[in-house]
């Protein structure tokens, strides 16, 4: 089945520019890119660098229009979303749309790294009737399907997430009164409750870096809550049997957040009471107008239904020469490779980033076993996979730390 990617972006057009540059490395799949956002068309075909994607400028502040128009333009049975400020791994899509091809699977979700890239922020989340989240377990080691439960329901991450765009259309896509938070909670609630199955694929990874937005800032330090407010107040009482027990619920988990990051020092006590009030006294969101869709075909090339091989893959390592292994990844990219540089310190860290969109850059601590073997940190962390699946870990016992 085909699919399109979904993107859409407002005011940040460093994270755009770095998620499709990204996109161009997925391997294995052929799909459509659909770019909705305030970015100028000139700027967007830069980015692009001549591959192909359907463009819609959109200013309107609301993602779930902004994602309804992306699915008015696709043409395909598969619908992907991805954030722009999200870093999938070059098999995200391959492996995200796998649960779809069994029926009654009509949505599907994967992990979601931290904005370090060390640790996991969500895996397999389930929320209450009431849209808070009840429990959030570690991926599995294979693709489930999971259905309601009583009293909780799947919840897919609106930053990693595949649908088959006819049950989406059958409960009336997105819901425009969720400008930000809580939309694909009431995806997820509504397709659950119309007897469908959410899919988790361990093997679609994102990293989600939790860019600034009308509500964090660029340190993901809370701001504003008024959107959130908003949304909390239209959740419950579209859903909820009895809308003010279920606001107590949400309001106390955001609660818990405000007194961490006080207890952090990320807040001041003005800046507490700022957002609890927000957060409380936020008036019902008004309708908004859906704009008119203007959509422009950029670029000629078709992302390339890349085949998943070793030959595909270039992988740089290093542990004292830093530019020598940047000037050799590079290299590799204008060969065609998808590039992974693991840099290499003896540390028990492992941190992860991407350097300008152009590959993967990994810092990767190592240390030895208890049988005396070489290992590097968290090697049972999900991207690991990356060296093993290629057979590529006896490369590191080349390398001499000092």
């Amino acid at each position: 089945m085909r699919v399109s990617v979904i993107v859409v972006s407002r005011n940040r057009d460093n994270d755009l520019k770095r998620l499709l540059a990204l996109l161009k490395y997925q391997q294995g799949i052929s799909f459509d890119l659909i770019v909705v956002t305030n970015t100028s068309q000139r700027d967007v075909a830069s980015f692009l660098g001549g591959s192909s994607a359907k463009y819609v400028f959109c200013d309107t502040a609301n993602i779930s229009i902004m994602r309804n128009i992306g699915l008015s333009v696709s043409q395909t049975e598969l619908v992907a979303f991805i954030d722009d400020d999200a870093i999938p791994e070059p098999d995200w899509l391959l492996h995200l749309i796998e649960p779809l091809a069994q029926s009654g699977t009509v949505s599907a979700t994967g992990p979601v790294m931290t904005h370090t890239g060390t640790s996991l922020h969500y895996g397999v989340t389930w929320s209450d009737l009431d849209g808070v989240d009840v429990s959030h377990d570690a991926p599995p080691k294979e693709v489930v399907h999971l259905h309601q439960q009583a009293g909780k329901f799947p919840r897919a991450q609106g930053c990693n997430v595949a649908y088959v765009r006819e049950a989406l259309e059958h409960i009336g896509r997105f819901d425009p009164q969720f400008a930000y938070y809580l939309d694909e909670t009431d995806v997820s609630l509504r397709l659950a409750k119309a007897g469908n199955t959410l899919g988790f694929a361990p093997r679609a990874i994102v990293q989600h870096l939790s860019a600034s937005n009308e509500t964090r800032s660029a340190t993901r330090r809370p701001t504003s809550w008024t959107l959130i407010g908003q949304s909390i107040d239209h959740f419950t009482r579209k859903h909820c049997q009895n809308p003010q027990s279920a606001k107590r619920k949400h309001f106390k988990a955001f609660e818990n957040r405000l007194l961490r990051a006080l207890g952090h020092g990320f807040l001041e006590p003005r800046d507490v009471t700022k957002l609890r009030r927000q957060l409380a006294t936020a008036a019902p969101s008004q309708p908004m107008s859906v704009p008119d869709i203007e959509m422009e075909q950029l670029g000629h090339r078709d992302f390339m239904d890349a085949p998943r091989d070793d030959d595909r893959i270039s992988v740089v390592f290093s542990s004292h020469d830093s530019q020598n292994a940047m000037d050799e990844a590079k290299q590799a990219i204008r060969a065609g490779k998808v590039v992974y540089l693991f840099e290499v310190e003896s540390t028990f860290s492992r941190h992860h980033r991407v350097s300008d969109g152009q590959f993967y850059h990994y810092h990767v601590g190592r240390f030895r076993s208890p049988s005396g073997s070489w290992r590097f940190g968290s090697v049972e962390a999900a991207r690991a996979k990356t060296i093993t699946e290629y057979d590529l870990e006896h490369k590191f016992d080349e390398l001499v730390l000092k």
